[in-house]
């Protein structure tokens, strides 16, 4: 916001206070008296570059002696991310936190501090830049004026309450408190009344004794809680119709909500009671006699400096007094209120609900008069109530925590949320509106949680716990994982765990929660082109043409059974598969039947299922214990005849098993396990399997397919033995398999690595764009030298000459045997040209390395 706004802002605001004449209808706003003071404040601009917070600046602010109170206005201010104000009062050490999040909720001004000067820190975050504020003017208190009296008969009857429902507002000069709504909610709403309605208003608790001479007094910042003028509704339309919906921001140093600090709330009548039903009110009206009883005629309703008797001015008190009429939405009653009481509950004393606020005043010492206010059943209030208040979470605290499956999990929304009693690790020092959730680790293994998806829009902070809500054990925290979104990976036990999800300075949205849990075997890779298919989309391409050959586009998967194997090198944990399909025509999840089992040998020789296996009799969709996600997949499968062909769209089928499945290659001959599946499906063809597919790569495995009388054979595409693509979750012992770019090239031409690295797999390199005029190799070795090929030549050799092949590609089936999983292997290209210059290495030839690539194997 420019500094010009936030002038326009602030004058705004004051003129706002101005507008309310005390007399007309006897409103009873007070706001207390003040004047302008204008000071130099102006920091200059600070960075720190330093990994800790630290104070960059600070200075005092003086205003005359006398003053009782003041509050400072920010002329400008620009605190980066994990800066903050620190204002601290000299008189009794009171102090408010704000970061930049905190200056347009306060309207750019600070809460109220007694006496007449405050210490401003600036505290910069780690590695920031920019951080500064200005200050030209502060709010300076000042004594009281002469009101008109509103005391019902003789006396002052008021006494000193302390109701911690009941707040001040100011600088208005009101009353505000906290209801019940919505249920269960941290968030709750407060009411007011329409005509104490204004910008940079602030709700005030535990109000102490003002000063003798009538001066008022301020509790300390952590009761004081910005009101939310933004999100409010009011009505100001006189007597039984002027009211004030608002929410408060929570409080800009502990985090808590006006709720959480003062942990009650008024309840709301359904109905009105009889007539002449004794009324309680808790207010903040002006009193200039600090006694109880004062005799009538008096100036209870001023307060006069030189009296010395102004303890009680704009201090809660509480009376008592018959409901003497009702008119509509009108409320008419005998209890004492002066100015200040705007705003204040009406309660039924019997039982001490709500039924109405008080807005204005009309008792005399003459006999039936009446002070006034709105009925809490009037309709418009009560809709206003509803639409003002954020929507109420059940997962606000751990034992209420939603439960997270494996992916995207969503939308959520933090809003109604408040801060938990955990300290927040990260996200600055003032994180919060978090919510929980629950995540069952079956088999535990390293874990991501994110919020990194499109729904987002505000500033995320996530934890993990292990634990329980009792006692939970931090595994972890991110902020910035992702932009402004948050990442986290841990390693889990398997088990139950809790996650959290709040905001960055308060702030609150919508977001996702994406679990990702480990992959312990992928099985090859389909999509070919990540922006080549229909509508820009990720593509499948079958290469039809020389001299590849391939035909087939999929294997059916309904009337027969496919199978395919994988290997393990010691104890798996297995807690889901996910499958790929597709049927034709159809662009919506179409998948109805999934049947699936897993063998501890080739099913074709006496391979029989493992104990716990689903059995492939067994629907899994509809099968207790087990869940199957159907989602599209977004990418095609398509010829290269015709890349951008719709109307095969790829659909996943994930399963997590009812219990996960323990397999141990010291049991197993071979550790060769066997999966096989089959599916049923609503769209008319198929539905149909694709195959592992590898650009100029004709065989990608050796998956099998069974008829229904039990018939085996090869899954082929133009007599060329293909792999069928599905990924296995769990855990494992092995490394993950993983394809990593070393760096170290020198080459005007690229390495380019795919396939499926896995034992049993295909992996296929080749040269992009070689020269001509020199000799193309592809090396394969078994360890990295990491090593710089020749003097001032700039590129590292990272692949030992093992195997040496002349030519821009190579094919190279990994061999099935457990000794392969987790195994590493290196490959690098090579351009080798007649001419000696910088890479010869002193036999007369020139190199060009690429880049290196580390293969781990599944």
């Amino acid at each position: 916001m420019q500094p010009a706004l936030r002038r326009a802002i602030s004058a705004a605001s004051m003129l706002s206070f101005a507008l309310f004449p005390l007399a007309a209808l006897r409103a009873q706003v007070q706001a207390p008296p003040n004047h302008w003071e204008y000071v130099q404040v102006q920091s200059g601009t600070h960075d720190n570059q330093q990994p800790i917070s630290g104070v960059v600046w600070s200075q005092f602010v003086f205003l005359p002696p006398e003053t009782p109170w003041l509050r400072l206005h920010f002329h400008d201010a620009k605190l980066d991310k994990d800066s903050f104000l620190r204002i601290t009062s000299v008189l009794d050490g009171a102090t408010m936190l704000m970061r930049e999040e905190h200056l347009p909720q306060w309207q750019y001004t600070s809460a109220f501090f007694n006496g007449n000067a405050v210490l401003i820190e600036l505290v910069a975050g780690p590695n920031t830049t920019g951080n500064r504020v200005e200050i030209q003017q502060v709010m300076a208190g000042d004594i009281q004026p002469v009101v008109p009296e509103t005391i019902c008969g003789d006396f002052d009857n008021r006494a000193p309450s302390s109701d911690a429902r009941a707040g001040r507002i100011e600088p208005i000069g009101c009353t505000g408190w906290i209801i019940d709504y919505p249920a269960g909610s941290n968030q709750k709403v407060h009411l007011s009344a329409g005509h104490c309605f204004g910008n940079g208003q602030v709700l005030q608790f535990a109000v102490p004794a003002s000063q003798a001479n009538c001066a008022l007094a301020f509790p300390p910042p952590e009761k004081q809680f910005a009101i939310d003028s933004t999100s409010s509704q009011q009505v100001n339309a006189g007597i039984g119709n002027d009211w004030w919906v608002f929410r408060c921001f929570p409080n800009s140093t502990t985090g808590l909500t006006s709720f959480q600090e003062q942990g009650t709330a008024f309840d709301l009548a359904a109905a009105l009671p009889a007539l002449n039903t004794t009324l309680r009110n808790y207010g903040y009206g002006l009193d200039g006699t600090n006694v109880t009883g004062a005799s009538g005629g008096n100036g209870s309703c001023s307060c006069i400096a030189g009296n010395g008797t102004g303890t009680r001015n704009q201090v809660q008190q509480t009376h008592t007094g018959p409901l003497v009429s009702v008119s509509g939405n009108r409320l008419n009653y005998a209890f004492d209120t002066c100015g200040g009481n705007s705003g204040s509950p009406v309660i039924d004393n019997n039982t001490g609900l709500a039924i109405g606020i008080h807005t204005n005043g009309g008792c005399t010492t003459a006999a039936g008069t009446t002070n006034s206010g709105t009925s809490i059943l009037n309709a418009n209030l009560q809709a206003a109530i509803v639409a003002v208040a954020l929507p109420t979470v059940p997962n606000d605290f751990c034992t209420g925590a939603i439960a997270l499956g494996v992916g995207v999990n969503g939308p959520f929304q933090n809003g109604g949320g408040s801060l938990s009693p955990n300290a927040w690790p990260c996200g600055g020092s003032n994180p919060g509106r978090d919510v929980w959730f629950r995540f069952d680790a079956d088999c535990g293994g390293s874990h991501t949680f994110s919020t990194c998806t499109t729904t987002r829009n505000f500033d995320t902070v996530l934890q993990v716990f292990s634990g329980t809500c009792g006692l939970p054990v931090s595994l972890g925290c991110n902020d910035d994982g992702c932009s402004l979104g948050s990442s986290l990976t841990v390693n889990l036990t398997a088990g139950t765990h809790y996650i959290r999800v709040g905001g960055y300075n308060q702030q609150f949205g919508n977001f996702d929660v994406v679990v990702t849990r480990p992959t312990v075997y992928d099985a090859g890779p389909l999509v070919t082109s990540s922006n080549g298919g229909s509508g820009g989309a990720p593509v499948s391409i079958v290469q039809t043409s020389a001299p590849t050959n391939l035909l087939a586009l999929g294997f059916n998967a309904n009337t027969v059974t496919l199978a395919d194997d994988f290997i393990t090198n010691g104890p798996w944990c297995l807690a889901a598969i996910e499958l790929f399909a597709y049927q034709t025509g159809t662009l919506t999840p179409s998948i109805n039947g999934v049947f699936l089992e897993v063998y501890n040998g080739d099913p074709r020789f006496g391979g029989t299922p493992v104990a716990g296996s689903p059995g492939l009799a067994n629907n899994l969709v509809t099968t207790a214990g087990y869940e199957v996600i159907n989602t599209m997949t977004g990418a095609f499968r398509a010829t290269e005849t015709s890349p951008t062909d719709g109307t095969r769209p790829l659909q996943s089928v994930l399963v997590t098993l009812a219990n996960p499945l323990n397999l141990n290659s010291s049991t197993i001959a071979g550790g060769r396990y066997f999966l096989r599946w089959s599916f049923t499906g609503t769209g008319a063809s198929g539905p149909w399997v694709p195959p592992i597919t590898v650009s100029d790569s004709r065989v990608t495995g050796d998956a099998l397919q069974a008829t229904s009388t039990g018939t085996w054979s090869a899954v082929l595409s133009n007599g060329a033995a293909q792999g069928l693509p599905f990924k296995l979750y769990g855990t494992t012992t092995a490394a993950p398999g993983a394809l990593t770019n070393l760096g170290g090239g020198c080459s005007s031409t690229t390495l380019e690595v795919r396939g499926a690295p896995h034992v049993g797999g295909v992996v296929h390199a080749e040269l992009l764009n070689p020269n001509p005029a020199a000799i193309p190799l592809i090396i394969l070795g078994f360890t990295d030298p990491a090593a710089a090929f020749a003097p001032f030549c700039g590129c590292v050799q990272h692949a030992t000459l093992d195997v040496v092949n002349v030519g821009t590609s190579y094919n190279w089936q990994v061999p099935n045997i457990p000794s392969g999983v987790g195994f590493e292997l290196f490959v690098q290209g090579d351009q080798v040209f007649g001419a000696g210059l910088a890479c010869d290495i002193g036999i007369g030839f020139r190199f060009e390395l690429t880049d290196g690539y580390r293969i781990r194997l599944w």
